[in-house]
């Protein structure tokens, strides 16, 4: 079993930490006429592997400007979600993550040694990396408490709202997220066995709470009633 934490526009705030601080990206645009790397086009389904962009300084940083990425750990045929990527994340590549492309989009990769010189001579380009790496280890560390003390329902309920609150648009019926997990990726994002997060997304579409027009679709009816299940678990 595979492991794993009225128009038409987007309300939320997207998926990087809302901050005084510029996202990573917009901060490396404007140091790339100054030795930084440019960013690169990735397609679905690509996969970058942490060890081969290992150098005699450390890991990768991995700097998203665009499109939807999963980052991932596998031992022996199984794999762990640690964390689903979007515009203006920024992950260290450790030997032992892989991160798999979700969604066309563009991200550069900086080996850390070149890493270490722009920090030195653009502080301020290093101050909002870290800003949303700091970021990625608090929702690491809340995933793995999830996993210890906290019920399967509740870390789907959890998950399907945070993905309403960085991708969902608005619209009549509710809160829509295009393109949503499904099966094993949700599974794996919340570190649950397939059978067991499909019970609850059954029970969640019988009783209204979510809808799902297509297989890939899932629109939540009334967030405010789910937040409220999540704040009664407490």
């Amino acid at each position: 079993t595979a492991l794993s934490a009225v128009s038409d526009h987007r309300f939320f705030a997207g998926g990087a930490p809302v901050s005084g601080e510029m996202l990573p990206h917009l901060a490396l645009e404007k140091i790339q006429d100054l030795g930084a790397p440019r960013f690169r086009r990735m397609k679905v389904g690509q996969l970058v592997y942490g060890a081969n962009l290992l150098d005699d300084c450390g890991e990768a940083i991995l700097i998203i400007a665009s499109g939807r990425y999963r980052c991932f750990a596998s031992h022996e045929g199984r794999e762990l979600t640690l964390f689903t990527l979007g515009c203006g994340d920024a992950v260290p590549l450790h030997a032992d993550l892989a991160v798999e492309v979700c969604g066309d989009g563009e991200v550069a990769v900086i080996p850390r040694t070149l890493f270490r010189k722009l920090v030195r001579s653009h502080p301020d380009f290093g101050s909002c990396v870290l800003s949303v790496i700091e970021g990625l280890l608090k929702r690491s560390l809340s995933m793995v408490g999830d996993m210890a003390f906290r019920s399967v329902r509740y870390r789907v309920i959890r998950h399907i709202c945070t993905l309403a609150e960085r991708d969902g648009r608005q619209t009549l019926t509710g809160v829509v997220i295009d393109s949503a997990p499904i099966g094993d990726e949700l599974a794996m994002a919340i570190g649950a066995a397939r059978q067991s997060v499909s019970t609850v997304l059954a029970e969640l579409i019988r009783s209204g709470d979510v809808l799902r027009p297509t297989p890939r679709t899932l629109v939540i009816s009334d967030i405010e009633r789910l937040r409220a299940e999540l704040q009664r678990s407490h």
